[in-house]
């Protein structure tokens, strides 16, 4: 009975991974693995020190504010707790096991931090002195976790959400994502392809936690018909 129950969960997992569901995820997970060889080689320093000059970093101290404000719910400790509160709003809301927001998250740091054992590129110029792995800048974590919060959270909506609501939330979840990658640059905290990274890892991370919780989770729980059957 439970070689069947597990035969029936592998079906629907098998099913669940369609080409249009994975695609998006493979063509994100191969952009960023491009983009970690490049910087891993130096191939984006000219374009880091371009943009640099651009965004004037620090310059406006009205704007240093805000940009602190911005990045704030992103830090480490903070969205710790934000991504597990988030989840259980949004499964309140909606009525669905919002799992798979505190799971973005917490990928997503897991991520950021075995990535920099790896990938040593240095801070701007002008950002805090940092110890440990925190020295380095790629990817940003801010912007990989804001990211694959709110790719997790459009999930969850578009299961149960009017149209209306599911395109407010993804504006949202995007002006975020964008919000924190522009505080980080102009914190000085990190470089352009640093930001890109962090899009790019919150993508793949948020798509892989909803299908995780989707097709995974959910196809191996047992119901209560299966353990009567046990």
């Amino acid at each position: 009975m439970r070689s069947g129950l597990l035969h029936a969960a592998a079906q629907r997992i098998a099913s669940a991974a369609s080409v249009d569901a994975l695609l998006p995820i493979v063509v994100a997970s191969a952009t960023s693995a491009a983009l970690t060889v490049a910087v891993a080689a130096g191939r984006t320093k000219q374009l880091n020190t371009a943009v640099r000059q651009r965004v004037h970093p620090r310059a406006n101290p009205m704007l240093r504010r805000l940009a602190t404000i911005i990045s704030a719910p992103a830090s480490p400790n903070v969205r710790a707790a934000v991504a597990p509160a988030l989840g259980m709003l949004v499964g309140m809301e909606t009525g669905w096991n919002a799992v798979s927001i505190p799971l973005a998250s917490l990928l997503a740091s897991v991520l950021d931090r075995g990535m920099r054992v790896w990938i040593h590129q240095e801070r701007p110029p002008g950002a805090p002195r940092h110890r440990g792995l925190e020295r380095y800048a790629f990817p940003s974590g801010h912007t990989s976790a804001t990211t694959a919060t709110g790719v997790a959270i459009m999930g969850c909506i578009a299961r149960r959400a009017r149209p209306r609501t599911r395109r407010r939330v993804a504006a949202l979840a995007t002006s975020a994502a964008f919000a924190m990658a522009w505080s980080r640059l102009y914190l000085d905290e990190h470089w352009a392809d640093d930001v890109v990274g962090g899009w790019l890892l919150g993508l793949v991370i948020g798509k892989n936690a909803v299908w995780m919780c989707d097709h995974v989770l959910r196809s191996t729980a047992p119901t209560a018909a299966s353990l009567k059957a046990l």
